[in-house]
């Protein structure tokens, strides 16, 4: 998610103009270090706004088990792309098609 922080505050911006042309790639599961001392649910606006802009150029890997806050629930975290992405085949373009263009093409 681009590990953007509240010093920026003009990050999400620019970070979602270079997704929406097509410029980088980013795996949105990383919402555990943008919310950090958070409620999951502080970034779910961003979330849904990178799956509106460009599903294609997103990807979903988890860092687990290798989370650097015990803290969080693993099974929540992925629980976050059924909200922020509802439509079936948007998942299926970050799951799989995605990843395959991305790793494979």
């Amino acid at each position: 998610m681009g590990y953007m922080t509240e010093a920026d505050p003009d990050f999400e911006r620019r970070l979602l103009a270079l997704l929406t042309q097509g410029s980088c790639w980013i795996k949105l599961s990383g919402a555990y270090r943008v919310a950090k001392h958070k409620p999951l649910s502080s970034v779910a606006p961003w979330g849904r706004a990178l799956v509106a802009a460009r599903p294609d150029r997103l990807i979903w890997g988890s860092d687990w088990p290798h989370l650097p806050d015990g803290q969080r629930d693993t099974g929540e975290i992925v629980n976050l792309l059924a909200d922020w992405a509802p439509d079936a085949e948007d998942r299926r373009v970050i799951l799989v098609d995605g990843p395959e263009r991305l790793f494979f093409s």
